[in-house]
């Protein structure tokens, strides 16, 4: 009640002493707030959100173009670049990889790779192929860098000796993972030979050889670690090779000389068995082989150094 006597009084006290003159009574009721400014307001609001539509619109569909024709002007070609594996104490681009197996290798990434800057597949496809050479111990790293060059590098298996299989000589890494390179018989130079393997070449999974793979029966990675200890020795460049066919059955292998003796090592070194000396007792008796001539030779038994003395079979032929 209080508030309708203040407005009134406050509209009395606003007019002038004329009386006021009487509007005509309307009907009360309500109209919605809206008016023609506010249509403009709502219209521009619905033509920027259909242009915001066709614009996210135009970019989804007009992505993939847009990339193939920054893709078509920006591919250089294509330049494979390696990084070859280094001989050791070499500068330079010394490296012990053959010529044929480096232009098979960029074949094989060639092969892969397309120009386009954009295109990640390519990439992994030419990992995936590279990987199944049996030449890295794990897929290598491919990045692409300006002007069209392709880099790679990885980690490099080395080749560490050669298995004698059937009349091949089979190339094996240090960890005893097959490469993929094989030699005739007598063909791979200075390389160390493992003679006797229990078994074949590693198989893949899709039926071929398993390039990469580590060859079965543990016999092959036993004799490339006996091959490290006898580096130790200066009687290293009269081994010949080492057999492994007493390996896997009786835990033992046997070093062949050059003038065709034949010295039984027993197990692998580091890996010790009951009854045996020490690796450093056994290579101590190793060289000192070597002072008598009359010790080794083709038609001699063979000399077992790793019992508690040193025991030669007279009753054993090579």
């Amino acid at each position: 009640m209080s508030k309708r006597g203040a407005t009134s009084k406050k509209s009395r006290s606003k007019g002038s002493s004329k009386k006021a003159k009487k509007e005509p009574s309307t009907p009360r009721f309500s109209l919605p707030h809206w008016s023609f400014d506010d249509l403009g307001v709502w219209t521009n609001r619905a033509l920027l959100g259909v242009v915001l539509i066709a614009g996210v619109g135009g970019v989804a569909f007009g992505i993939e173009p847009l990339r193939e024709h920054v893709a078509s002007i920006r591919a250089d070609p294509l330049v494979v670049e390696f990084n070859w594996p280094r001989m050791a104490g070499s500068a330079g681009d010394g490296t012990w990889m053959n010529q044929s197996e480096q232009d098979r290798l960029r074949a094989i990434a060639l092969a892969n790779l397309t120009t386009d800057p954009f295109d990640l597949e390519s990439l992994h496809l030419t990992q995936d192929a590279l990987a199944s050479t049996g030449w890295f111990a794990e897929p290598p790293a491919i990045q692409r860098a300006p002007g069209g060059r392709v880099e790679i590098d990885g980690s490099w298996r080395r080749p560490a000796a050669v298995v004698r299989y059937r009349g091949w000589d089979y190339l094996v890494a240090r960890d005893s993972a097959l490469l993929p390179l094989r030699y005739r018989v007598g063909d791979a130079g200075a390389l160390p030979v493992i003679d006797g393997a229990y078994t074949g070449p590693p198989q893949a999974m899709s039926g071929g050889v398993g390039y990469g793979l580590i060859w079965p029966g543990g016999d092959i990675g036993a004799a490339i670690s006996l091959f490290d200890t006898l580096r130790e020795s200066s009687r290293f460049n009269q081994v010949a090779r080492i057999d492994v066919s007493r390996y896997v059955g009786e835990g033992l292998l046997t070093i062949v000389t050059d003038n065709g003796g034949r010295i039984v090592w027993g197990a692998a070194p580091g890996a010790g068995a009951p009854g045996e000396v020490s690796d450093a007792v056994k290579l101590e008796r190793f060289e000192n082989l070597f002072a008598d001539s009359s010790w080794l030779g083709e038609h001699r038994p063979p000399v077992e150094i790793h019992t508690s003395v040193v025991l030669i079979d007279e009753s054993a032929r090579p």
